[in-house]
């Protein structure tokens, strides 16, 4: 966790945002805490620091297991105790989640990593960042809700931005951490354990964020989306990318079924239209630029090489649309941004 990045944290379990927290720390290195503590000087929540990850969640979203491993490696050291801080209500489908993008993370049939490496993701990812860049100016802050391995801000994003990286699983978060390493990036990222239903930050923190894949997943997209407006700034952008409601769904359901390439585990709204975005962001004052993409299952493109996978890419787009089929790409891809005067 990089220390200058404190003071941007609110407390998930009481909401303060005065985001007053008491630090104690058991190793740390220039930059990051390594392994501590914070204390909430408002409701007395302890969150746990393990390994430079930062678990920001209410105590039974946190991991018993970091709890166990900060106390064997700092055995003299009297940590914290949560337990009589009230849970979480219906934090089931979180956890549902956290097992899964656990398990998604190293143990899977097909990894993350894996996932990442496909073809088909690195066409969509280039033809993506084309259009993104434009929008993103150097030097600001971003934070990437659902933040998996990293994936989304290296290939997605300008790798220059100082960003902030939350997921609810804590396999996935160590991934990206080790990448950021990779890459000497860590002077410029954190990564914390959070919930996108109840993202710790103070109000108009970012000037950007986005989401890849997560809206689809997580129980109610509309409040995460409502979380992601709050913390952005006036003049954020949100970028997003989700599975889109398409007519050819079904086919692509069937090619998936037939030779799965992936498992997800889907949430509340497996597939997003840009019509049900506008009805959630209308009264917010924002507006909605948006387009789809993937009109063939993706195991069309995986056999060619990437060039030849983005030209296949392109060209389907192009001759799909053509033919008035321009909102039913297997992609939705979208970004939203507030008002010109500033006003939400």
């Amino acid at each position: 966790m990089l220390k200058n990045h404190l003071r941007h944290l609110s407390c998930p379990s009481c909401k303060d945002q005065g985001g007053e927290f008491e630090t104690k720390v058991s190793c740390e290195s220039e930059t990051h805490i390594v392994d501590g503590q914070l204390t909430c000087k408002h409701c007395q929540t302890v969150f746990p620091i393990f390994e430079e990850v930062l678990e920001l969640v209410p105590p039974n979203l946190q991991y018993d297991s970091t709890w166990e491993q900060l106390k064997q490696k700092y055995p003299q050291e009297d940590f914290g105790d949560s337990s009589s801080i009230a849970p979480v209500k219906d934090s089931t489908l979180q956890e549902n989640q956290r097992e899964h993008y656990d398990h998604f993370a190293t143990d899977a049939a097909t990894t993350y990593d894996e996932f990442e490496e496909m073809t088909f993701w690195k066409a969509v990812d280039e033809s993506i960042q084309e259009g993104w860049s434009q929008l993103q100016k150097e030097g600001t802050f971003m934070l990437d809700v659902g933040c998996g391995n990293g994936r989304s801000i290296d290939r997605l994003m300008d790798t220059e931005l100082e960003v902030i990286g939350v997921d609810i699983s804590r396999a996935m978060i160590n991934k990206a951490v080790l990448r950021s390493k990779s890459q000497k990036a860590e002077a410029r990222r954190s990564f914390l354990i959070a919930d996108a239903h109840n993202l710790p930050f103070k109000s108009q923190t970012f000037d950007f964020a986005m989401t890849s894949g997560v809206m689809s997943n997580v129980p109610n997209p509309k409040k995460s989306l409502q979380q992601i407006f709050n913390v952005t700034t006036q003049s954020g952008v949100y970028f997003g990318l989700e599975n889109n409601k398409s007519i050819f769904r079904g086919i692509f359901e069937v090619f998936m079924n037939l030779f799965s390439l992936w498992k997800n585990e889907k949430g509340a709204e497996p597939e997003l239209s840009f019509r049900q975005i506008q009805d959630w962001i209308s009264h917010d004052q924002l507006k909605l630029t948006h387009r789809t993409t993937v009109y063939l299952p993706p195991h069309f493109y995986n056999p060619f090489s990437l060039p030849t996978a983005g030209k296949l890419l392109k060209w389907t787009d192009g001759l799909f649309k053509l033919f008035g089929f321009g909102n039913h790409g297997g992609l939705l891809v979208f970004y939203v941004t507030k008002n010109s005067d500033g006003s939400i």
